[in-house]
């Protein structure tokens, strides 16, 4: 199976590394169709980094601001080829990701891209763009759609869940999983469970936020709040999806802050205010502590799976149940338990 990579960063890193290391026990499942994640096969990498365009895509995963470095991957079929930079570079990270200044119009760019993809062999693509890169996203979109290939959308900006999007997937017969990828227990994932539980010991949610910091450059980049629109509205709707009565001021989820020395590290601090009964009320404050990039490779790795063996058995557009489980902001917000389920009897019917 193999797979084009949008943004080789730290994600993409990760997931990479861990396959090395022969990782499996966080999967939804081993096999998909007919793929274990040791038959995925990385054969280009597209990015603006001058550090990593025009090398081979196993030494461009340790390049700066790259942190991930738990195994060394010796060697590898794919190049990392440039990418138009649009607005892909935020101002806070433009320093730590060295962008090129190569100069070609769009369409230019369109088809030297096909054409990588293309000698690639490559069948499916996931794009790890840096948040607020709208222009970029849409771009690489298009990309997926004119080469045909399935298309995993792991960051915020609403393509998997737009209709317009999923009409263009089913005619050109692209299975697609999107928008914005969760952690396999992430921040967004216990807000949820939390407010969840509140509801099932029929208590009321009044109040509600969710702060995440982190020292990574994803969490640098957000420093450019202007980037942030389509982040904060994939994590809030996921969290309103379980308490849509929640007026805006009773309801805060999104990024905090940057702290350097965090590195990879994330960490998340959540609070629910809730009615109880004689009108007392009652809180929770919970802190999670997780390495961000190994929470999210598993997630990849299996949306990677679900979208070419849904396109080898014919089975195409934006896939609802695998999106509602693996990702933030999907066609449709499903609970957790509903989701794995319908996505499990899915990947049984792919055996």
């Amino acid at each position: 199976m193999k797979v084009a990579v949008v943004g080789v960063g730290n994600c993409f890193s990760a997931l990479w590394q861990g396959i090395e290391k022969g990782e499996v026990q966080s999967l939804i499942k081993e096999k998909i169709g007919k793929y274990k994640i040791s038959d995925l096969r990385f054969v280009a990498g597209f990015d603006v980094s001058e550090r990593k365009i025009n090398r081979p895509l196993h030494e461009a995963i340790y390049e700066a601001p790259n942190r991930v470095d738990w195994v060394r991957i010796e060697k590898s079929e794919g190049w990392c080829y440039p990418a138009p930079v649009l607005d892909g570079v935020g101002k806070w990270v433009e320093k730590d990701f060295a962008p090129h200044n190569i100069k070609k119009d769009l369409e230019t760019w369109k088809r030297e891209c096909l054409e990588a993809l293309k000698e690639s062999g490559a069948e499916v693509i996931i794009s790890y763009l840096p948040v607020g890169s709208e222009r970029a996203a849409l771009f690489w979109a298009d990309v997926a759609v004119s080469a045909g290939l399935g298309y995993v959308n792991a960051m915020p900006t609403f393509i998997v869940s737009h209709p317009q999007w999923d009409k263009k997937f089913r005619e050109r017969g692209i299975a697609a999983v999107g928008d914005d990828m969760k952690g396999q227990l992430g921040a967004t994932v216990l807000h949820r469970w939390l407010v969840r539980l509140l509801k099932m010991r029929k208590l009321k949610v009044e109040e509600t936020f969710q702060i995440n910091v982190g020292g990574n450059s994803d969490f640098k980049n957000m420093l450019e709040r202007e980037r942030l629109k389509s982040k904060k509205i994939s994590k809030t709707e996921a969290v309103r999806s379980v308490v849509p009565y929640l007026e805006d001021e009773n309801i805060h989820v999104g990024p905090s802050d940057f702290v350097p020395f965090l590195k990879n590290t994330k960490l998340c601090y959540i609070y629910l205010k809730a009615h109880q009964w004689g009108g007392c009320g009652m809180e929770i404050e919970c802190k999670l502590k997780v390495n961000d990039k190994a929470n999210a490779a598993p997630i990849a790795a299996d949306a990677l799976r679900i979208a070419k063996a849904c396109m080898d058995n014919g089975i195409y557009g934006a896939l609802k149940s695998p999106s509602a489980y693996l990702m933030k902001h999907p066609p449709v917000q499903m609970e957790e338990e509903r989701a794995l389920e319908e996505t499990l009897g899915l990947v049984k019917a792919l055996e």
